[in-house]
């Protein structure tokens, strides 16, 4: 897990408070290359859940929105956003513990990252299943009626 920014505490337009990188290095990504947009949804949906949980414990509830930024191939690793509705110095009067609150949001996610690749392998068991169950079924091309 990285921190890749937090906002700046003089920037009165910016909404993202903080941005993260999360690599998971040994999930199984069998298929991962035919993984379509559903199922990327899918994993990015998966993972908001239990990160937004996360992010409620040490933003506030409501105070923040999680957002999945991105999934890449290889070992897999997301881009998380947090975002907020308001501009974040609006949201955070005290920058500080701003800078804080992300650092543990981090050590929590690095915490957690074995429940995290659960949910991850289950996506991709499913996402695998669903794949086979297509491929197995006939083909059902309609024939021509002779006249």
């Amino acid at each position: 897990m990285q921190i890749l920014s937090i906002a700046s505490p003089t920037d009165p337009s910016t909404r993202v408070a903080a941005t993260l990188s999360i690599r998971f290095p040994s999930t199984p990504t069998v298929d991962f290359e035919r993984l379509d947009q559903v199922g990327t949804d899918r994993v990015k949906e998966a993972l908001r859940k239990p990160l937004q949980k996360l992010a409620n414990q040490h933003f506030g509830p409501g105070k923040t929105h999680v957002e999945m930024t991105r999934v890449a191939k290889g070992s897999i690793e997301f881009g998380v956003a947090i975002v907020t509705a308001v501009a974040v110095y609006k949201a955070f009067k005290d920058y500080e513990q701003l800078r804080k609150s992300t650092v543990a949001f981090g050590k929590d996610i690095q915490n957690v990252s074995r429940s995290l690749k659960k949910v991850l392998k289950h996506v991709f068991t499913s996402k695998k299943k669903e794949i086979a169950k297509k491929a197995a079924q006939p083909s059902r091309k309609k024939k021509k009626r002779r006249k």
